[in-house]
């Protein structure tokens, strides 16, 4: 099943280009609208072959573009003969020219996720001491840290529920989005009997979790983590998201700077904010990318 082909107008220049685009980068043609790129020699081949292969897909590509506009949109393409010269007759006509007009377009670009409707759960180890640690004490104070060994020091895993921080119009106040904290404990039998409890004797299973003052500490941390922090941390994640999109899944990316605090201070935050064209793009070519696999 062939996918719908849209044809450019007057009104749908970008939706048009991340067809293109898509429909390029799924022949392997995208990369002839790249000048740098276009000259370079696969591994074997010759010049005398490149330049013929080039040419070729340039071909290609100039018909994918003239395939896909409208008769009213010839005029601007009828003194280009290459496909990157069609393409920027017909961006230099329907790209937005002034900032109202990128104002308006940035309008229609759909946002991103509020992300209110999911819970992030996570399990994390918490240690009641690390190996080296700094104290800073009185002149004729002595250290007392004592430990049994390095390599047996307690520790205690606790599961994690946080959802993003919202307004509770039941409550009429901010609700902080922290779901619960529960440490990994399970009570069993004990099946032997030694010198400190008799056989039977409810026990904890593992021993990191019987000393009281250990969960205390990280529930208390986290019943005192502030909600802005937590909604600060759920705005990273949606600018993660975007920059994984953009870099089609990879993680060599850098987060941009969201001055996260500032929109804090202004009290304009934004729980949708609005995706990039280029992830788009790029998120267009990769649906284009897994409908032509599954038809092979």
């Amino acid at each position: 099943m062939k996918p719908s082909i849209i044809l450019l107008g007057e009104q749908n220049w970008d939706q048009w280009r991340t067809y293109i685009r898509g429909r390029l980068l799924t022949k392997g043609l995208w990369y002839v609208m790249d000048v740098t790129k276009s000259g370079d020699r696969r591994v074997g081949e010759s010049t005398e072959a490149a330049k013929t292969r080039l040419q070729t897909d340039m071909d290609k590509a100039y018909g994918i573009i003239i395939e896909g506009i409208e008769p009213s949109q010839y005029q601007y393409v009828e003194d280009a003969v290459t496909a990157i010269a069609a393409y920027k007759a017909l961006s230099d006509h329907h790209k937005p020219k002034s900032k109202i007009d990128k104002l308006a377009l940035s309008s229609e670009l759909p946002p991103v996720a509020r992300m209110l409707d999911c819970v992030h759960i996570d399990e994390k180890w918490f240690y009641i001491t690390q190996v080296n640690r700094r104290f800073y004490l009185w002149h004729d104070e002595p250290p007392q840290r004592k430990a049994q060994s390095k390599r047996h020091i307690t520790k205690i895993m606790f599961l994690c529920a946080v959802a993003r921080p919202r307004h509770d119009s039941a409550h009429r106040k901010i609700w902080d989005g922290k779901v619960g904290l529960w440490p990994f404990v399970e009570t069993q039998l004990a099946k032997r009997r030694s010198k400190n409890r008799d056989r039977g004797t409810p026990v904890t299973v593992l021993m990191t979790v019987t000393k009281p003052v250990s969960p205390w500490c990280v529930e208390d941390a986290f019943e005192n983590l502030a909600w802005r922090v937590l909604d600060k941390t759920f705005m990273t994640l949606q600018k993660v998201m975007e920059e994984a999109m953009r870099s089609s899944g990879d993680n060599v990316y850098k987060l941009p700077h969201l001055k996260k605090d500032i929109q804090f201070k202004t009290g304009v935050t934004e729980l949708r904010p609005s995706c990039d064209e280029d992830v788009l793009l790029a998120i267009e070519s990769m649906e284009n990318r897994l409908k032509d696999e599954q038809r092979r």
